[in-house]
């Protein structure tokens, strides 16, 4: 179990703003969480928290009833992979040989895949999954936005981890792979993964999870299946549009904003 124990984080001590406030949450293998809210709300510093990446400010963080900070590095790279929203690597490396850093954390004789995780894929199928195997000897910081993530993900999968954090895993994707993406982390949790992804595309996390998570200037609004989160006052009263709301023949919700047509246009400026 991934716990957040009322959980406050500033970016420092004399800060008057904080980015969360009093979150208790906690999250088991099997589920795929949606991590959704506007921009600022808190969602990428909640799974930079529940990675171990940040430190609370107060409260905790505990995996397995033992707090973050008492694993080693090590430990919590055989424990949880993270994607983060925007990649930092700049040297050249080669699309395998990113893929190939996920192994790091694991002993170079084990020849056999960590049967504690839920992810069975070398990096090899990692990178087959994900659609990079035709560009394995290009330079990763030649990519396209969309190649990177895809490798990026490839990478977290080669991993090999119970967790996946994952921050907007389709961000500069079509939807083609948005959807590929999506599916692989539905499929992933119903083999006993614990996905959580921060998703912007409303409709897209209603799809695809059976958790959903509501964030709104740093606290937790509303938690449960998106029938239950994704309701059209709720949503106007957070994102300050109208929205209408329907729903499939899986009882699933399909959210649509009104524009109004009232609304006074502003001349640009010239």
């Amino acid at each position: 179990m991934l716990e957040l124990r009322d959980v406050h984080f500033r970016w420092h001590k004399q800060a008057t703003r904080w980015i969360l406030q009093g979150v208790e949450q906690s999250f088991e293998l099997g589920q795929f969480v949606g991590l959704v809210g506007p921009n600022g709300s808190g969602k990428s510093t909640l799974l930079r928290l529940l990675s171990g990446d940040l430190l609370p400010s107060k409260g905790e963080v505990c995996l397995s009833s033992r707090k973050l900070s008492a694993y080693s590095e090590r430990e919590l790279a055989r424990k949880r992979a993270f994607l983060h929203q925007k990649s930092a690597l700049q040297f050249p490396f080669t699309v395998e040989e990113v893929v190939q850093f996920a192994r790091y954390a694991h002993p170079l004789t084990a020849a056999k895949q960590d049967t504690t995780s839920f992810v069975k894929m070398t990096p090899k199928e990692a990178m087959e999954t994900t659609q990079v195997t035709a560009f394995s000897e290009r330079m990763y910081n030649a990519l396209s936005g969309g190649e990177a993530c895809r490798v990026d993900i490839a990478r977290v999968l080669a991993q090999q981890t119970p967790i996946l954090l994952l921050d907007e895993p389709t961000n500069h994707l079509d939807p083609r792979h948005q959807v590929s993406v999506l599916a692989l982390c539905q499929a992933l949790a119903e083999a006993g993964a614990l996905v959580i992804a921060a998703l912007h595309d409303l409709n897209l996390a209603a799809q695809y999870c059976d958790d959903m998570l509501l964030l709104h200037e740093g606290r937790v609004k509303r938690r449960g299946h998106p029938r239950q989160v994704l309701k059209a006052e709720l949503l106007e009263e957070i994102y300050q549009i109208p929205f209408g709301v329907h729903y499939d023949e899986q009882k699933r919700p399909f959210i649509r904003p009104l524009y109004s047509h009232e609304v006074q246009r502003v001349p640009l400026q010239t």
